[in-house]
């Protein structure tokens, strides 16, 4: 899981290497930064870089970024360009139906500024590695102290890609209309998958040193109820396995996944 988050992307890809993750970024990464700098950053405006490091963070919504990087709309569809044809990053669509029924249905005053937007993904972890950790900053022990901070919560969306990629596999014969997570005004669903059977299944990624208690699922349903979400099934993944109360649930709508399910993709 780990050597994904950080190394999906990076060119050549390794192989067989069995280094502890931390020793890993050293020997490929630290080790190599006067090569690897011209190669990830060479090109880019300041305000390129601004975005990439904007969009490490988490921040992946288009017109917040203009907001906080104070960059025009013109400026800002420039740059989303630039990095787009260059590989940088790619768009997950909103699957946020419109707030307005119909055109002339009026809407509380908070909403009327509302619109759905996009976000931006990065295309390969290692570049997202790269503006969450060593594109910020000039020195090695900045950026050792940045992953020693940071790198546990860095992982947890390397998972959340992973457990969508599992998912789909497990699932391939029955074909995928639409995949990835959803999110509107008020929710956020990292997983929602819909088949072409019409089934529905939304879920969660836990990254975290600790079960998954059936809190998360209850958690789960009242956030599609709440998004009007038609959701057949649930799905749970966990880094560290779940709690007594969920293995012993009876419910063919609930699907529990560890890290030893993980095993399968790396077998294939």
């Amino acid at each position: 899981m780990e050597y994904f988050s950080v190394f999906e992307g990076f060119s050549p890809p390794l192989k067989d290497v069995n280094l502890p993750i931390q020793e890993a970024i050293q020997v490929f990464i630290f080790d190599h930064l006067d090569t690897l700098r011209p190669h990830m950053e060479g090109g880019l405006s300041p305000k390129a870089k601004a975005v990439l490091m904007r969009l490490a963070k988490g921040d992946r919504k288009i017109h917040s970024i203009y907001k906080k990087e104070s960059i025009s709309q013109l400026q800002g569809r420039a740059i989303y360009k630039q990095l787009f044809d260059a590989g940088f990053i790619q768009k997950e669509k909103t699957r946020e139906l419109p707030l307005k029924a119909h055109p002339k249905q009026r809407l509380k005053k908070s909403l009327r500024h509302y619109h759905a937007e996009d976000k931006i993904h990065f295309c390969h972890q290692f570049a997202r590695f790269w503006f969450t950790f060593i594109a910020p900053h000039d020195e090695v022990a900045s950026m050792q102290k940045q992953l020693d901070l940071g790198f546990e919560s860095y992982v947890s969306l390397g998972f959340e890609l992973l457990s969508q990629s599992l998912l789909l596999q497990e699932l391939s014969p029955l074909g995928a209309i639409h995949q990835g997570s959803y999110w509107d005004k008020r929710h956020e669903i990292d997983l929602l998958l819909e088949l072409e059977d019409g089934r529905v299944i939304a879920g969660e990624s836990k990254w975290k040193n600790r079960r998954v208690c059936k809190n998360i699922l209850t958690a789960l349903q009242r956030k599609c109820e709440r998004a009007h979400l038609h959701v057949t099934h649930f799905v749970l993944f966990s880094k560290s396995g779940f709690s007594k109360e969920l293995e012993r649930m009876k419910d063919e709508r609930v699907w529990l996944y560890d890290l030893n399910a993980f095993e399968r993709l790396r077998d294939d």
